[in-house]
């Protein structure tokens, strides 16, 4: 994600919350109101740098639209915590397989392991066709 925008240059852990909450449902008046009253929002905010653009610190609706547009930062969050979520399922599967087949060698973390080599195999493909 290209740190743009105020919004992807606020603190991870609070973009995070803020992509958490949009999913959940939050509508954006109560998502500017709360990122506003943020500490580490105002914080950033501050030290932002706009090419000597003057700018109001706080996050506008403006802000919002463009971080929550198709193609944006917000959706490519989505999209990148679909494929998490589709590597913990193939973990937990692979585990409740081996406690079924009797397999207490194996461990979680290895599990894990696994099914992330798996998942990256599935994708590799795609991968390989963005480097030409």
């Amino acid at each position: 994600m290209s740190a743009k925008g105020k919004i992807a240059r606020l603190p991870f852990t609070v973009r995070q919350e803020l992509n958490e909450r949009k999913r959940d449902g939050a509508a954006d008046v109560e998502l500017l109101l709360w990122l506003n009253s943020l500490k580490a929002v105002k914080q950033a905010l501050a030290r932002c740098n706009f090419g000597g653009v003057e700018h109001r610190a706080e996050i506008l609706p403006a802000n919002l639209s463009e971080y929550f547009r198709a193609g944006g930062p917000y959706e490519e969050w989505l999209a990148e915590e679909t494929k998490v979520e589709g590597v913990e399922r193939k973990a937990e599967l692979a585990l409740r397989l081996a406690e079924k087949a009797g397999g207490g060698m194996v461990s979680k973390p290895m599990l894990s392991i696994l099914a992330v080599r798996q998942w990256i195999w599935s994708v590799a493909p795609s991968w390989m066709s963005l480097r030409r």
